[in-house]
C-alpha cells in the first residue's frame, strides 16, 4: 500500500499572513487618522475672511481677468477663483442681472466643454435668479467658503482629482459639494467637469 504524506500548513506562512494584515491595518488606521486630523479651516475664519472681501473690488477684478492669458495654473486656484465669483454672485444685487451674467460668464470660463454643454448659459442665469430669490425669501445669505486640498483619482491621479468645499449659510447650515477636475488632453489645463451635492 503506497501513503501518501499530507504537507502540513507551515506555521510560518500563517504567522506571515498575520503580520501582513495586522500591518496593512496598521497603515489603514494611520492613513484614517491622518485625514480626521488634518486640520481643516475654521468656520469662523473662513466667515472672517469672506465678510473683508469688498464686492466692487472684487467685480473690477473679476471683469478685469483674462482667463485665456491668465487661466489659473494649479486645481486649488481654479476653486478658489470659482468660490469667488459664486460669493460674489450670491451677495450681489439680485435684480442686477446684467452684473451678473457679466461674473457667470467668468464662472463658466473654468468649466470643461462637456460641462458647459450640459449647462446653457441661459438656463444657468435661470437657475441663479431663482436661487437667489429662494434665498432671499427665506432671509438667508452666503456667509463663507472653504475648501480642502486636492483628492487624485486613484486610477488617473494625473489626469482627474477632487476638491470639496464646504458653503456655509447664515441660519448654521453647511453645504458641502465635491468637485470633479480634468486635465484637458490638448491644453493641459484643470477644468472642472461636474460637482456633486453632498
Amino acid at each position: 500500500m503506497i501513503t501518501i504524506a499530507k504537507k502540513k500548513k507551515s506555521k510560518f506562512t500563517g504567522a506571515l499572513v498575520l503580520i501582513i494584515f495586522l500591518l496593512c491595518l496598521g497603515i489603514g488606521l494611520s492613513l484614517v487618522f491622518i485625514f480626521a486630523t488634518q486640520p481643516a479651516s475654521r468656520p469662523d475664519e473662513v466667515i472672517a475672511e469672506f465678510a473683508s472681501i469688498n464686492l466692487d473690488n472684487l467685480l473690477d477684478e473679476l471683469l478685469e481677468l483674462d482667463l485665456d492669458e491668465n487661466y489659473p495654473e494649479s486645481p486649488e486656484d481654479i476653486i478658489r477663483l470659482f468660490n469667488r465669483t459664486f460669493w460674489f454672485l450670491y451677495n450681489w444685487d439680485r435684480d442686477d442681472i446684467y452684473t451678473l451674467s457679466l461674473v457667470l460668464d467668468v464662472q463658466r470660463g473654468l468649466y470643461s466643454q462637456a460641462l458647459l454643454d450640459l449647462n446653457p448659459f441661459t438656463q444657468q442665469l435661470a437657475n441663479l435668479v431663482f436661487s437667489l430669490e429662494q434665498l432671499y425669501d427665506l432671509n438667508l445669505e452666503l456667509v463663507g467658503i472653504s475648501q480642502t486640498p486636492p483628492v487624485p483619482d486613484r486610477f488617473n491621479p494625473h489626469d482627474r482629482l477632487a476638491i470639496s468645499t464646504v458653503r456655509y449659510s447664515s441660519n448654521g447650515q453647511n453645504f458641502r459639494y465635491d468637485f470633479h477636475m480634468f486635465k484637458h488632453p490638448q491644453t493641459q489645463r484643470w477644468e472642472i467637469g461636474l460637482w456633486v451635492e453632498n
